[in-house]
C-alpha cells in the first residue's frame, strides 16, 4: 500500500512540474476554462480487509460504473454502483477460519483537485451504503485439514452496511487511480450471541475496515 500511496504522490508531483513549466512559458498552470462536462466511467479495483489487527486481511475484487460530476471551485461529486468483494481470516490452533462477502454497495464521493491541465490530483471523503448479496465461510482444520464450506447463511450476519472512507487519488486524461482506507460503522453480527462470539475471539473491531484501490476510465 506505501508503494501505491508514493506513485500516486510521484506523479502528483510531476504533473506540478509539467505545469510551472508550462506557466514558466505564460500559459495558466490552473484551469480557470468552461466547467468540464458530466462523464461515465468504468472502475475496476481491489480492497485488502479486516477486523483488527486479531485477523488478517485478503486481496478481492471490486468494479463497477460511476458518474463524474463537475463542480465550481474545482470540486467534483462522484456516483458509483460497485459490486465488492470484502474477505478476512481468523486463524486459532485447531482451525482457520475465513469469511468473504460480495456486496452491492453505493458509494458517493466527494473530490477537490486543482485542474494542472496534464492531470488533476484530488482528495476524496466517501460515505457509501451496501447490502451483502452473497457470501462464504470456510473452516479448515489444521490436523486433519478437514474443509467445510457454507455459502448463503445469514444467521447472525448484519447484510446491511454504511461506512465511509477517505483517500486522494490522481486523473490524468480520462483515468482515475485512487486509494482509500474505508470503515463500516454498526456492527457485523446483528444478534447477541453473534457479538458475544466474536468478543471471545478477542477481535475488537465490530466490522471491516481495511485498503481500496480503484482505476477508473471516464468516458
Amino acid at each position: 500500500m506505501k508503494k501505491i500511496i508514493l506513485i500516486v504522490a510521484v506523479m502528483a508531483l510531476s504533473c506540478l512540474t509539467v505545469s510551472a513549466k508550462g506557466d514558466h512559458r505564460g500559459s495558466t498552470s490552473i484551469s480557470n476554462n468552461t466547467q468540464k462536462p458530466v462523464q461515465f466511467g468504468i472502475i475496476l479495483g481491489g480492497t485488502i480487509m479486516n477486523f483488527d489487527d486479531a485477523t488478517k486481511g485478503n486481496f478481492h475484487f471490486s468494479g463497477g460504473i460511476g458518474v463524474h460530476v463537475p463542480l465550481p471551485l474545482g470540486f467534483s461529486v462522484q456516483p458509483q454502483l460497485l459490486y465488492t468483494k470484502k474477505a478476512t481470516s481468523y486463524d486459532t490452533e485447531l482451525a482457520s477460519v475465513r469469511y468473504n462477502a460480495g456486496y452491492v454497495e453505493i458509494p458517493i464521493g466527494i473530490q477537490w483537485g486543482p485542474d494542472l491541465l496534464v492531470c488533476r490530483p484530488y482528495i476524496e471523503a466517501t460515505p457509501f451504503l451496501g447490502f451483502a448479496v452473497d457470501n462464504l465461510t470456510t473452516i479448515i482444520e489444521n490436523i486433519t485439514k478437514n474443509k467445510t464450506a457454507n455459502a448463503g447463511v445469514w444467521d447472525g450476519i448484519n447484510r446491511f452496511e454504511f461506512g465511509a472512507s477517505i483517500g486522494a487519488g490522481l486523473e490524468v486524461w480520462h483515468l482515475q487511480i485512487s486509494y482509500h482506507y474505508s470503515w463500516n460503522f454498526g456492527d457485523f453480527a446483528d444478534l447477541k450471541q453473534a457479538k458475544e462470539v466474536i468478543k471471545a475471539m478477542n477481535i475488537n473491531n465490530r466490522n471491516f475496515r481495511g485498503h481500496n484501490i480503484h482505476i477508473a476510465f471516464f468516458f
